[in-house]
């Protein structure tokens, strides 16, 4: 919901998570959901190791890049 188009960084990620649930998530659970998500084609990511940022890849994206995969 507050990621739709941009590119956001774990860190934002957690801080949106505790805000909504008012609980504690760490930074390595965050990272280990986005780096999962990414692997599932839900998320595009960027930058180093130190600097990653993710954005939700879009139905259109994933489409095309599936028909990629499959040839």
């Amino acid at each position: 919901r507050r990621f739709p188009i941009a590119w956001f960084s774990s860190k934002e990620v957690r801080t949106a998570y505790e805000e909504e649930t008012s609980e504690p998530i760490s930074l390595s659970t965050i990272s280990t959901y986005l780096a999962r998500m990414t692997k599932r084609g839900k998320l595009l990511k960027r930058g180093t190791h130190h600097a990653l940022e993710y954005r939700v890849m879009s139905q259109p994206t994933q489409n095309a890049l599936s028909l990629v995969e499959d040839r």
